[in-house]
């Protein structure tokens, strides 16, 4: 109870990379802080490298409160960039590579980024940025630099924002989420004490889930740093690879689609004895899944089992996890576990802010030392969002429908927000509706997501056309908006043209007919 007691403190010592190098310089320095492909870095040259990239960010004006746009697959240099970035108090804005152009300058603008950090192989986006480019780390890392190392000042620096994360939303426009240091730290922390089997000081975690991902940045690669792991980057994602890096690792984190995929690949018997902790999140896991999953990891001499988190990005990413020595009991409970240390949930009745007894449904309310600070620039969306109590405790209302049991334990039903999770992803239809209403032979879209095999849900765009307007034409035209405004893993695969919207007697459209289409006729 001491140590829970702590935990706001510790993590409000300075800002991540103080917190990482103070935590990294209590065990060896030579330990690997990263492996990839085989090249390893010490947590000395991870410092080294850290300090001396400040000074090539401060060479190129970049300092406290600015905004530099990291668009980079998980490498040593989205790493560095992070913690160099995060030491002279500068904010990282991470954003998926496979972005499409448009919504890339849209990030830019939005954040008022003054820089961006990407690869050659994602040059061409940025052909018509109003910033620089960075392309090539290497030769960026040789530029003009600072003569001294550029550190936070003595101030408290816990309170400012050090990453901003993009999610969507209802109205059609991402979000820059604003994370504070204090957040990635506090979870990292709690996260010690909930999972229950990290040593500090050893151990690899798997790092496949991406660093734009607050699953991928605030667990695989800011908590398992904190704590002095190594972190085995992988850039992207193939079954093989994954699978032979798991023999080598301590801890794995993936969503749903990462472990039935695991399954479905043609293994033969591996030793998995090193695994610690396996968890999951992004999606719910299915109690099919889980059962299936943990004897995969039987059978190979595992003893960890599969284990739930749950989470948003508005609290950097899991607040709530299944017991260690509970987990399995999760097939048959249906709970998603209990809150993280110092981390408090509650139910309110949707709409309104009156509080529900145990047990009754409503929207969950998540208060805790994650949560974010804010929208950027969306004042009034953050304070939707945001709600203070009248007792100085502010709570994040996130939009999911559940309940707690007596225990405590959390149960997760459904989101009351139109977001479609694909494959661990966020997918929004109003952005979707957006690119495609604006093709001018569209009268009204709407998109839903329906269920898919392997990646949980997929997004399906239902269409009406202007009168004399070709679909064959139309189609084409739509996936050319498409392609030029929406990353590729979130458009619909699938576009069906209706002559009109099914409609709820409300004159609503009626979401539940479409996600059972073809089982109704249009306006019946």
């Amino acid at each position: 109870m001491e140590r829970l007691k702590h935990i706001s403190e510790l993590a409000a010592a300075g800002s991540m990379a103080e917190a990482v190098f103070r935590s990294a310089s209590a065990f060896s320095p030579r330990n690997k802080a990263l492996s990839f492909y085989g090249f390893t870095t010490s947590f000395s040259k991870l410092g080294m490298l850290t300090e001396k990239a400040s000074r090539v960010f401060a060479g190129v004006n970049i300092s406290r409160g600015d905004k530099v746009l990291i668009c980079l697959p998980n490498v040593p240099a989205a790493v560095v960039a992070l913690y160099a970035l995060n030491l002279i108090g500068a904010v990282a804005v991470f954003v998926h590579p496979l972005s499409a152009e448009d919504e890339l300058s849209y990030y830019i603008e939005d954040s008022a980024a003054k820089l961006v950090v990407t690869m050659d192989m994602f040059a061409s986006k940025f052909k018509t940025s109003k910033v620089p480019v960075v392309t090539n780390w290497n030769r960026f890392m040789r530029g003009p630099k600072v003569s001294t190392a550029i550190t936070a000042d003595s101030r408290d620096v816990s309170r400012e924002i050090a990453v901003i994360l993009y999610s969507g939303g209802t109205t059609g426009f991402p979000k820059g989420i604003q994370l504070t240091n204090a957040n990635f730290n506090s979870l990292a922390e709690q996260t010690f004490v909930s999972a229950a089997c990290i040593t500090r000081g050893e151990g690899v975690m798997l790092a496949v889930l991406p660093m734009f991902h607050g699953f991928g940045l605030g667990i695989c690669v800011h908590t398992a740093l904190y704590f002095g792991m190594t972190v085995l980057l992988i850039p992207r994602f193939s079954v093989k690879a994954y699978i032979k890096a798991m023999k080598r690792s301590n801890y794995i984190a993936g969503v749903p689609t990462l472990f039935e995929s695991i399954l479905k690949a043609d293994t033969t018997r591996m030793d998995l004895s090193k695994l610690k902790g396996v968890f999951c999140g992004g999606d719910s896991l299915s109690g099919d899944l889980q059962t299936r999953f943990d004897a995969f990891l039987e059978a190979n001499g595992a003893a960890a089992r599969i284990r739930e988190g749950y989470g948003l990005t508005e609290c950097v990413t899991a607040c709530c996890l299944t017991p260690k020595d509970g987990a399995s009991d999760k097939q048959t409970a249906g709970h998603i576990g209990l809150p993280y240390p110092e981390t408090l949930f509650r139910i309110v009745e949707p709409g309104t802010h009156k509080v529900l007894p145990n047990g009754a449904e409503g929207e969950i309310t998540i208060s805790g030392p994650t949560v974010m600070s804010g929208y950027l620039g969306k004042p009034e969306l953050s304070a939707e969002t945001l709600k203070a109590d009248g007792r100085g405790r502010i709570w994040l209302y996130t939009g999911d429908l559940g309940h707690i049991d007596d225990k405590g334990y959390v149960y997760f039903k459904q989101r009351l927000k139109r977001v479609i999770i694909s494959s661990g992803y966020n997918v929004y239809p109003s952005q979707l509706e957006r690119v495609i209403g604006a093709v001018s032979a569209v009268e009204a879209v709407c998109v839903v997501g329906v269920p898919h095999e392997y990646k949980v849900s997929v997004p399906k765009a239902f269409v009406v056309l202007k009168q004399g307007s070709s679909e064959v034409i139309e189609e084409f035209n739509i996936r050319v908006a498409l392609e030029r405004g929406v990353a590729k893993y979130a458009r619909p695969k699938d576009i069906v043209f209706l002559s009109e919207l099914p409609r709820t007697s409300v004159g609503k459209i009626d979401y539940g007919k479409l996600e059972n289409y073809p089982a109704f006729t249009a306006g019946t």
